[in-house]
């Protein structure tokens, strides 16, 4: 028995390091996913606050302004505060547009940053 264990020694060893590779490996890709999706969220998080602190500011500044105008106030905000966020996230401009309609509206309405 001795010399069958002995004769598949270098082949149980080289099993055994494919399987604890592998298991690295899986580890590995399964925290760049969850760092990738910890990466993601921040820069959700820092554009969502870059429009509302822009719109904010902008009725804050012009509190007769219209909606496009706080709108457009809102989103030069974000493209100058959070650009790495808007580099990475690539959001269309109706998609910014969009989001930034919620926060101009809320800031109207006196409900914007500062006032939650």
């Amino acid at each position: 028995m001795k010399e069958i264990l002995t004769a598949f020694e270098p082949a149980l060893i080289y099993l055994l390091g494919l399987l604890i590779t592998a298991a690295v490996g899986l580890a590995a890709k399964k925290m760049t996913e969850l760092t990738g999706l910890e990466i993601e969220a921040r820069h959700r998080i820092a554009l969502t606050e870059a429009l509302k602190s822009g719109a904010a500011a902008s009725v804050k500044n012009g509190p007769d302004a219209g909606l496009e105008a706080v709108k457009r106030a809102a989103i030069a905000h974000a493209h100058g505060s959070a650009p790495k966020a808007i580099a990475k996230l690539r959001p269309t401009y109706q998609v910014l547009d969009t989001i930034a309609e919620r926060y101009a509206s809320e800031a109207q309405a006196g409900r914007g940053a500062g006032h939650d």
